[in-house]
């Protein structure tokens, strides 16, 4: 498994999908296409915006804190088709490591929540290689985008996405 960071969050231009970029230290890139609810939660982990009630990922965190776990690490593990699997690495309290089965959007957020590092299979990595890497102007061209949405539009437009 190699180690891997959050390089950002931008738009598929084509598709209108969110996708979360990650990078290893050998400049690799691994997109994956995640859902709008979950690139705002891994969004608003990332910039440490928080809300007066819990999300998902927040009430997650809450509740593996209570029962006195701790999220270890995050592996992404294999492609089947177009689906990635991941896993939440956890330590029980007084117990052995544990891994959960999870989307990697789930996995990623539960991960940004506890700082928990994040893992690639070798294989995602070298797969992904063959792929041409995001530029900055579709990181500039998705972020003009979301700076020119007003809030109530945006929640629009997920509603009609529906």
């Amino acid at each position: 498994m190699i180690k891997v960071k959050i390089e950002g969050v931008v738009l598929d231009l084509k598709s209108n999908l969110p996708i979360i970029v990650l990078r290893d230290d050998k400049q690799r890139v691994l997109p994956i296409s995640v859902g709008l609810f979950e690139a705002q939660a891994i969004a608003f982990a990332m910039e440490g915006i928080k809300i007066p009630r819990p999300l998902t990922h927040d009430l997650a965190k809450s509740i593996i804190e209570k029962l006195g776990a701790k999220v270890m690490r995050v592996e992404l593990t294999e492609l089947k088709g177009n689906t990635y699997f991941a896993y939440i690495i956890m330590k029980p309290k007084d117990g052995e490591e544990i891994r959960i089965d999870s989307r990697p959007s789930d996995a990623i957020a539960i991960a940004l929540r506890f700082q928990a590092q994040i893992f690639a299979s070798e294989e995602l990595l070298l797969l992904r290689e063959t792929y041409k890497p995001i530029d900055e102007s579709e990181v500039k061209s998705f972020r003009e985008i979301i700076d020119k949405l007003p809030p109530d539009e945006f929640w629009k437009k997920l509603r009609d996405k529906k």
